[in-house]
């Protein structure tokens, strides 16, 4: 498997393919640009295809419009974004090289296994998190509730089960077996509709004692 690549080296190699293209000099560009608000220099535009500058929304389109004009061809920012090896996003997450543009184009959704840059290791984090799942919410769990359980799990379900000292699966576990929904359901539910702040903090701080008070006794 090839290695990922920085998207910075991406954006940099495939800005120099597009300028070497149409014989363009790095003060050309940067001269075109200047029309969309930027205040490069040719400088500037050699440490983007060095890949020393940050990937940002402003600067891809910049870039885009500024080919799209001087080359009289339609540049677009996922032509810019593309890549025949695996490109890093966040830490050691990696796409495979043509999600990020299929992206842009506005092919989006869930990831699939095949997007991600190493397979094989997503499928194992699929299985183990499964794992974790069903030990953690026993054995009434069915296929369903575990193909559903990533979704499903919010940033409320994520702070209470800090709060509470426990991983997340645990804590959904045991709302599961209480109310047959998550904690941050179960609050939604009982706080109806339009509850205001106030309410559906009562509310959280009522259920999360009860799980409290569950996990301290060791309900089965």
């Amino acid at each position: 498997m090839k290695q990922p690549r920085p998207l910075a080296d991406v954006l940099g190699e495939n800005l120099k393919t597009v300028r070497k293209q149409h014989a363009l000099t790095l003060d050309e560009v940067a001269k075109e640009t200047r029309s969309y608000g930027a205040k490069w220099t040719a400088q500037r535009i050699a440490g983007m295809e060095a890949g020393k500058v940050s990937v940002t929304v402003p600067t891809v389109c910049t870039l885009a419009w500024a080919l799209s004009a001087i080359t009289d061809n339609d540049v677009h920012p996922a032509d810019l974004l593309r890549s025949d090896s695996p490109v890093e996003v966040n830490g050691d997450f990696a796409v495979g090289g043509n999600t990020i543009a299929e992206t842009l184009e506005g092919n989006v959704g869930e990831l699939r296994i095949k997007d991600a840059a190493d397979p094989d290791r997503t499928i194992r984090d699929v299985v183990d998190a499964a794992g974790e799942t069903a030990s953690a919410w026993g054995p009434g769990v069915t296929v369903g509730d575990i193909r559903s359980l990533q979704s499903r799990i919010g940033l409320a379900d994520r702070r209470a089960a800090d709060r509470l000292g426990i991983d997340v699966h645990t804590l959904s576990g045991e709302a599961f077996r209480r109310w047959a929904m998550l904690l941050s359901e179960a609050v939604d539910e009982q706080a109806g509709p339009g509850a205001s702040p106030q309410r559906k903090g009562h509310i959280t701080r009522k259920l999360e004692a009860e799980l409290r008070e569950a996990l301290d006794r060791g309900d089965d």
